[in-house]
């Protein structure tokens, strides 16, 4: 059941993320950027709201070493499988693979239905707004994205742009 709904969703996912390739050039690394970048911002949000705090500096920190190492190498490790013929690493070890993506998306229905118990309370702490709590589910979110998105496929070299055809079938 758990294996059919990540397979599903990364074929979903997937299938964005070469579209949107196609259409603006950028890879699902570029999009796995865009999401780690999401974090970080977010981490400076909460630092501004909540000033400065250990949790706060770890998920900044951590999050600008993804951004800056993790996806650079795994992006390299993905082309270098293309080239041999195979495909992500991350997808193709499908244990490995499957359970990162599977604890990162359990860990995101676990916390989101926290946060809707926290919004149903009728007197939540003063601490927490409304639009905290939806920043905290849409920041799960993003981080759960980035983990599909570093899991597909970009299109091979040269798939990038396909070319315009007109009704008749020959190439413009």
């Amino acid at each position: 059941m758990v294996s059919k709904l990540d397979s599903f969703l990364l074929e979903k996912i997937e299938k964005f993320a070469q579209k949107t390739e196609r259409i603006t050039g950028w890879s699902c690394f570029w999009l796995a950027r865009i999401c780690s970048a999401y974090v970080v911002m977010f981490g400076l949000w909460k630092i501004n709201e909540e000033g400065v705090s250990f949790w706060n500096i770890l998920l900044i920190a951590g999050w600008s070493l993804v951004y800056f190492l993790y996806i650079p190498i795994m992006e390299k490790q993905c082309y270098d499988a293309q080239k041999k013929g195979g495909s992500n690493p991350i997808k193709a070890s499908n244990l490995l693979g499957f359970f990162r993506r599977i604890n990162v998306f359990l860990l995101v229905l676990l916390f989101i239905s926290s946060l809707i118990l926290l919004i149903s309370i009728p007197a939540p702490s003063p601490e927490l707004s409304e639009l905290q709590i939806y920043l905290e589910a849409f920041d799960f979110l993003v981080i759960c994205l980035f983990f599909y998105f570093i899991s597909c496929d970009p299109l091979k070299p040269g798939e990038e742009k396909q070319k315009e055809k007109i009704p008749d079938g020959k190439p413009a």
